[in-house]
Formats: C-alpha cells, structure tokens, sequence
C-alpha cells in the first residue's frame, strides 16, 4: 500500500460499487429529465468526472452518452440546476456569486459554469482552500486567486478564494450566496460571525441545504440561523431525511430559497 493515494478496491466490491453508481445514475437523471428536461445536457457535463480528483470513477452510458463520473458526483450533482431555477423564478443575475464551506470547490465550479457568475467568492477552512484552489485551477486556470493575506488582492472577474478572516475585504454587493451542508454544523458565533459581517449587509439572495434541527449540542435549527431577519424564505423542499446508527429518523435535510425583503 506504500505511495498509493487511495486503497484499491477490486473484484466483486467495485462491481457492487459498479451496479450503486449506475442506479443512482438512472435514478437522479429521470429527477433532472422530469424538472429540468431542457438542461439535461448541462447536468450530464456537470456530472461528468474525467479529471481524476478523488473517488471511484465509473463508466456510465445515460442517454446513449459516454461519461464517467462518481457517486459523489450524482449526489451533489444537480445542486447548480436548483440554484440556477430559484434565481431564474425570481428574475435575478447573478453575477456575483460566494459559497461558504465550499469543500474542494466543486459546486463553486457548477454554479460558474450554469450561471455565467462574473466574480466569485469562495470562503472555507485552510486545507478546504488549498483543495479548491487546486481543483478550481484545472477549469479556470488564471481566474483562480487565493485571498490569504492582507495584501493579497480581491480580483474582479476572477475566483477569489478567500480565508474566513478576511471576508471583510468582500465588500461588493452578491446577488447570491450557497451553502450546503456546511451552516448545520456551525456553532451560532460561528453563524453571526459570517451573518454580520457578510450576509446582512450584503447578500440578496441564499440558497442553502442543511439540516432543520440541531443534531449535536452547539448545532442551530435552520429556523434559527440569526442572518435570517432581512429575507423571506420562498421556497423550501425536503431533500433527505437523516438517520442515527439504529435507523431512526432525526429530522429532515431541506433545500430553502431566500431572498432579501
């Protein structure tokens, strides 16, 4: 196992892993054909892994089209088509674009492609950071510029990756702002640390996934996320329902639109 990247899986467990990957696949595409029939083939390149990141990549043929892609893929693969529909029900560009926790950038990635984004931001922990940079460097080349220090520029036109303590340097009006999965893991310091320094005063419009009640003691509710008194929520829909090691139920994972008041 010395120098490999990751463990090799083989036999009759990459074939199990094999048969996953094509069911989701058959699954989500007939969700994407169903709600968005018209953006299918935006969903395919989306989903479509040929860069060797990480993962077990799969060969697949959806709709007579070659691809290869991943479970991780499928599952967070229609995440821009949804952001992408709430922005375009509600009449608004966006042009300016943050995420915040946006794990190895590839939503960040997606939402670009879909939405024509002129600038975006995108705000995470340190390591999250050197994986985004590397991962959103393979399709934007120079557009790509980290934000580490003081001096470090904010780029318009480019895609800003940006550490947490200097969010402040973001001082441009964003007509969107995603998060999945990211706020139902912050403690509520953590939440009015990004509410009052970047949402509140400068945010139009949220979308976000994430759970809708507290799992873990310093967890907040999605009702109670303290940036929520400027929007009204528009939209929500149930997106997973998450379960505890004995199969039980706790509470829903729910996909809501916001939009400022």
């Amino acid at each position: 196992m010395a120098g490999q990247r990751r463990p090799t899986v083989e036999g009759a467990e990459i074939e199990r892993y094999q048969k996953m990957v094509g069911s989701r696949a058959r699954r989500v595409g007939q969700t994407v054909a169903d709600d968005y029939p018209e953006r299918f083939g935006d969903w395919l390149t989306l989903i479509d892994e040929r860069y060797d990141f990480g993962g077990i990549r799969v060969p697949l043929v959806v709709n007579q089209r070659a691809i290869t892609s991943t479970y991780h893929a499928l599952r967070v693969g229609r995440r821009g088509l949804d952001a992408n529909a709430a922005m375009r029900r509600h009449d608004r560009p966006t042009r300016i674009l943050v995420e915040i926790g946006g794990g190895h950038g590839r939503t960040t990635r997606d939402l670009v492609l879909l939405l024509g984004v002129k600038t975006a931001f995108y705000i995470d922990l340190p390591l999250n950071m050197l994986l985004a940079a590397r991962y959103l460097h393979r399709f934007f080349g120079g557009r790509v510029n980290v934000v580490w220090h003081d001096r470090d520029p904010i780029i318009e036109g480019g895609i800003n990756i940006v550490a947490p303590w200097l969010i402040d340097r973001i001082d441009v009006p964003i007509d969107l702002l995603v998060n999945f999965l990211s706020f139902q893991h912050m403690s509520m310091a953590a939440l009015r640390f990004y509410g009052e320094r970047l949402i509140e005063p400068r945010v139009q419009a949220v979308f976000h996934e994430n759970r809708d009640r507290p799992r873990e003691r310093h967890d907040v509710g999605m009702t109670d996320y303290p940036f929520r008194a400027p929007f009204t929520s528009v939209r929500t829909r149930e997106t997973f329902v998450p379960t505890d090691p004995h199969g039980r139920p706790v509470g829903s994972v729910i996909e809501e639109f916001l939009v400022r008041s």
